[in-house]
């Protein structure tokens, strides 16, 4: 994989993180996911981000 600088890192994050975050309220809006399941990959993702 091609090194990436720091700002390059952050954005393709952001835009993978909130992908990802509209994934799954997405299935919460379809009910497709179990609720606390969602919350839990959020609050994962929310602790990676820091």
């Amino acid at each position: 994989m091609r090194k990436l600088k720091a700002h390059q890192k952050k954005q393709r994050c952001r835009a993978h993180r909130q992908e990802r975050l509209d994934y799954w309220f997405g299935r919460l809006i379809d009910g497709t996911a179990i609720p606390d399941q969602v919350t839990l990959r959020y609050n994962k993702l929310k602790q990676v981000s820091k």
